[in-house]
């Protein structure tokens, strides 16, 4: 009663009171009791939270009991049953609780019967709010093929996940911890739980793991022999290194076969040592018999002198994983990937291990579909590989395509002395001619003392002679084909002798091959052999782009035209051979004399060469030919300039022609005036700068200069040593030449001499017709009319210039006609020159050309200073209309009174300060008329000296007698004025009178000889007297009755006449005013 009086109690306060934390530990429960306790919860009035049962003897049972009580409270927090008898069964069936959304948080059976893995899968299913939605169903099912933590702290997750996945399951395959900050510890960690794990495939990308803990990870997870990991991924790791990873894939590769994808990408791990793992990855996936043949390879395993693969049935990816091992391998002799679909990459990749590989003897490849392509990349690779000894290619599709790098390979590396090439498609020519060299390779070597001596002594040997017999037997095609092997690349040996010997065909097939290559022999000696045509032609293809050899003997061969011809085609693309001999052939002399001028040809600079070729066979098509020096690699003498001159006589589309810095002298510069004087020459520019030309070659040149055929312009004599004397005369043959316009001369002629030589070239620059036109100027030939026009080029300033220069001082010339040109204001300084010095000139046509308002000022200017020019024509011109104005009124001018032109002008400069001005024209041809009055005016009324006008003896009307009138109105200061002897009136004497009316200062006016009417005349004459009256004080008497001044006043101190001047002059106005106003209407 007593045991069982606590456990009542328990019962009545869970469910009469009601508690939120129910525990009863280490009290021996059953599952009766459980079931009891069970129903005082339900009755509870207060929800339970936390029920705690642990160290009890609750079994399966009443866990069933206790999971469908959870199952309807879901208030249950936290559930601890650890230590009592529940196993699996009864611990699975807890995991239903965690289907509801609500469900407790801390599930604890620990210690009962049932596994870890279930104890694991509860408490980790309590913690539901830690996972991810997935990972909660993963859990509820108990197992997973993927677990994927990506982006959870690994120190922050529950370690028991890790466990419960990895180890206490089965089912895992891939394990995803990418973004867990694991760190290398993180690494290790994993490492241990995969260790005796089934997973396949692993990411631990973006975990901040270095090269240690890759290393720690491979180590604990024991991946050398890990039988399921094939994928690993850790990429994003940037602290993983080159280093790191070439050890780990020395050591890992080596034993795992089973890895086949290893992923360090995005990290500091280059692209080469990625591309190496990736290799190792691929490898993986080959049969195990590859993969641990590469493995022993690589290794240099000592047992590994022999691998052959070819019964394996491999793919054609044998080659790409063996060729990278076998390179440093120094172990294998023998190796054997016959029937492995090798191909043409496969013969590629085993060409280049070939090269660094040293101790492979014998190497087959047999029925592995290999081209010529191959073949040939195979062959080229083992040149000078010179360990090889055995090659079986036998079943493969290589053809004649072939040949030349299977030929070559042979001749230059002896070494290999077996090669299988049967069931090819090789043509029965090519297999004979690798039988023959297969057994040359195996024979000994005919010149051994010679060829040993090129190999091992190469500086002591210069010079190849076996002219006649080597102490054995003749040189034959065998011997001349270990020859050519040793000189292919020699550097010393410039002179190879192998004159009466038995040399053939064939034996000239290897020396060409040789000297496709060589680059030192200069002379080659193949007198009195055995040569035809065949070797011939040969050997000129060949020498087509050798650059050394320059003598070649094949004297005493049998050689006909149709071997020798090919030469002449050959010379031309050849700039080396300068003497090939055909002496005691069959060889015409016409074909030998065409070679022997070609080969001549190569003594010349290589461009003076391809310039001969082009104009003779008329390909030229540039119009510039640039022999400059820096272009020749030897400077081009007379001789061959000449031989240029006589190839260019005739062809007009060369235009310029450039030798500067040679060696052009005298002779050189004859034979360039000739060409010149050719009919049909088109040389317009020659550039005979820094040469030794002189005067005396300078006169020679000249010469053509004289020729009507000659068309050049320009001459550059820069760096010469021609002198002012030379340019001297050069300047007078100019003068017969219209074309030469720009001469460069050297800087010791004198400038004096370098201006005139220029100004006959100016003229040359003009259109045609200006040079004989300014030739009869200069002669003084008589030309009263200049006509200054060409019929098929209008003039500009630079021929106005020339012109103008010329007529300075001219006697004849009395009109020019300078009209429908290109003349602009820049010519009108020079024209106003050549006027100001030819007084003769009296008439100029400008009309038509292009001078603006500057060049009319000019005229202007011009034109107040010369009194000669009275015909200016300036029609369609772009001058203003004010300038024509003034240009006109100086012209009129100089048609008139030069005296009035003087005053005018020197009235206009404000210089005029004459109290009388004279222009009577008594003894004098021109007479001023009213247009002259005009200017005149203008004088007399803004002039402030003038006192008197003597206008005696002229043509001025009532016209101009007006114009003076109103001038007097405006200058009162005007005294005297003669106008005796004009065809002046009434209207003229009205005018006047009109004015002495008003003006009181004139006290002279002659009008003697006039037409002005008596009763005008008497009626000036008292206005003038009353003018001339002293200019004293007066009393004026108007409005004065006369009762009322006394008789002193009346008749002594006053002046009847200043009431009379007061009176006329108030008239004078008045009838001033109104003819004015009258004036004004109309």
């Amino acid at each position: 009663m007593e045991k069982t009086q606590p456990f009542n109690d328990l019962i009545c306060q869970v469910a009469r009171v009601g508690v939120t934390n129910v525990q009863w530990c280490g009290e021996k429960m059953n599952d009766s009791q459980l079931d009891t306790l069970i129903s005082a919860m339900e009755l509870s009035p207060v929800r339970i939270e936390n029920i705690n049962l642990s160290k009890n003897e609750i079994t399966s049972a009443g866990a069933s009991l206790l999971c469908t009580y959870i199952k309807k409270n879901s208030n249950i927090k936290e559930v601890y049953l650890n230590e009592n008898l529940i196993d699996d069964a009864g611990a699975r069936e807890f995991i239903s609780i965690f289907n509801n959304q609500v469900h407790p948080t801390i599930f604890d059976v620990s210690g009962n019967q049932c596994s870890s893995a279930v104890v694991n899968n509860l408490a980790l299913l309590a913690k539901q709010d830690q996972h991810s939605k997935e990972i909660h169903q993963s859990l509820l099912a108990g197992e997973a093929e993927e677990l994927d933590i990506s982006g959870m702290n690994i120190n922050k997750i529950d370690p028991r996940l890790l466990t419960f996945f990895i180890l206490d399951t089965h089912a895992l395959r891939s394990l995803i911890v990418s973004g867990c900050a694991a760190g290398d510890a993180g690494a290790t960690l994993i490492g241990d739980l995969l260790k005796n794990s089934a997973v396949s495939h692993v990411d631990l990308s973006d975990n901040d793991i270095s090269d240690a803990g890759v290393s720690q990870f491979i180590e604990r997870a024991d991946l050398l022999h890990h039988p399921t990991i094939t994928s690993i991924s850790f990429s994003k790791n940037i602290r993983i290194s080159n280093y790191g990873m070439q050890q780990m894939s020395k050591t890992l590769f080596n034993t795992n076969d089973v890895i086949t994808s290893f992923d360090v990408s995005d990290t500091s791990v280059t692209s080469s040592v990625r591309s190496t793992i990736a290799h190792e990855c691929e490898l993986n996936k080959e049969p195990s018999c590859l993969k641990r043949a590469v493995a022993a390879i690589r290794t240099n395993d000592p047992s590994c002198t022999s691998v052959n693969l070819q019964w394996e049935r491999l793919t054609q990816t044998a080659a790409r994983f063996v060729a990278p091992v076998l390179k440093l391998n120094t172990i294998m002799l023998e190796l054997n990937l016959g029937n492995t679909s090798a191909g043409d990459k496969g013969a590629e990749l085993l060409a280049a291990a070939l090269q660094q590989n040293k101790t492979l003897r014998i190497l087959g490849l047999a029925n592995n579909n290999i081209t010529s392509r191959g073949a040939k990349v195979l062959f080229q690779r083992l040149h000078q590989q010179g360990v090889l000894e055995e090659l079986n290619l036998a079943n493969n599709r290589i053809d004649d395509e072939a040949e030349t790098s299977i030929l070559n390979t042979l001749q230059l590396n002896p070494t290999i002395k077996v090669l299988n090439l049967v069931n090819n498609l090789l043509s029965g020519d090519c297999m004979s001619e690798i039988d023959e060299l297969i057994l040359l390779n195996q024979a000994p070597k005919t010149v051994q003392t010679i060829v040993s001596d090129i190999e091992n002594r190469p500086a002591s040997v210069t010079k190849v002679a076996l002219s006649g017999k080597t102490g054995e037997e003749y040189c034959n095609d065998t011997s001349v084909r270990i020859l050519c092997n040793a000189l292919v690349l020699n550097k010393v040996v410039t002179t190879v002798d192998l004159s009466k010997n038995v040399v053939g065909d064939i034996g000239v097939t290897y020396l060409c091959e040789m000297l496709m290559t060589n680059s030192t022999i200069v002379e080659l000696n193949l007198e009195s052999n055995s040569i035809t045509d065949r070797g011939a032609q040969r050997l000129a293809h060949a020498l087509r782009t050798n650059a050394s050899l320059q003598h070649l003997n094949l004297s005493n061969n049998s050689i006909t035209d149709v071997g020798a011809g090919d030469f002449v085609d050959t010379l031309r693309f050849n700039y080396a051979l300068t003497s090939i001999l055909f002496e005691k052939t069959t060889v015409t002399s016409d074909l030998r004399t065409k070679i022997a001028e070609a080969a001549d040809m190569n003594k010349e600079p290589r461009g003076f060469k391809d310039v001969m070729y082009m104009l003779r066979d008329g390909s030229i098509k540039t119009p510039k030919l640039d022999l400059a020096r820096k272009n020749c690699p030897r400077p081009i003498t007379d001789e061959s300039v000449n031989t240029l001159c006589v190839q260019l006589r005739g062809i007009s589309v060369v235009r310029e022609l450039i030798l500067s810095g040679n060696s052009v002298g005298t002779e050189g510069c004859k034979s360039i005036g000739k060409l010149l004087a050719h009919e049909g020459s088109g040389i317009c520019h020659i550039d005979l700068s820094l040469n030794p030309v002189d005067d005396e070659g300078l006169g020679e040149l000249a010469k053509g200069l004289l020729s009507k055929n000659c068309v050049l312009q320009i001459l550059n004599l820069r760096g010469t040593e021609v002198t002012s004397t030379g340019i001297i005369n050069l300047t007078n043959t100019v003068k017969a030449n219209a074309t030469l316009r720009e001469v460069i001369v050297p800087e010791r002629v004198s400038a004096d001499v370098f201006c005139r030589m220029n100004q006959e070239l100016m003229v040359n620059a003009q259109p045609k017709s200006l040079k004989p036109l300014l030739t009869s100027i200069n002669e003084n030939e008589v030309i009263p009319l200049l006509v200054f026009k060409d019929p098929v080029l209008p003039f500009t300033d630079a021929a106005c210039h020339l012109l103008c220069a010329a007529i300075v001082n001219n006697e004849h010339i009395t009109s020019v006609d300078m009209s429908n040109n290109k003349l602009t204001s820049d010519s009108v300084p020079f024209i106003a020159e050549a006027l100001s010095s030819c007084p003769k000139i009296t008439s100029v046509n400008l009309s038509h050309n292009e001078i603006d308002e500057t060049g009319g000022y000019e005229l202007v200017k011009c034109l107040a200073e010369n009194d000669y020019v009275t015909t200016l024509s300036l029609e369609g011109n772009p001058i203003p209309e004010e300038v024509i104005f003034k240009l006109n009124e100086l012209l009129h001018l100089n048609r008139g009174s030069i005296d009035l032109k003087k005053i005018l002008l020197k009235h206009r400069k404000g210089r005029l300060a004459d109290k009388t001005i004279n222009l009577n024209s008594k003894g004098k041809q021109y007479k001023l008329n009213d247009e002259d009055v005009r200017l005149l005016c203008e004088v007399m009324v803004e002039c402030g000296s003038i006192r008197a006008v003597d206008l005696g003896m002229n043509m001025i009307t009532d016209v101009g007698c007006e114009m003076i009138a109103d001038a007097l109105l405006q200058a009162p200061r005007i005294e005297a004025i003669y106008l005796d002897y004009n065809p002046i009136g009434e209207i003229g004497g009205e005018a006047l009178y009109n004015v002495l009316k008003v003006n009181h200062q004139i006290h002279t006016l002659l009008l003697e000889g006039t037409n002005v009417p008596e009763e005008i005349w008497e009626e000036i004459l008292s206005l003038l007297r009353v003018n001339e009256t002293a200019n004293h004080e007066r009393i004026d008497m108007r409005a004065i009755r006369l009762e009322e001044v006394n008789d002193e006043t009346q008749f002594r101190s006053t002046d009847y006449a200043i009431s009379q001047e007061q009176k006329v002059g108030i008239d004078a106005f008045k009838a001033y005013e109104s003819s004015v106003r009258a004036l004004v209407k109309e």
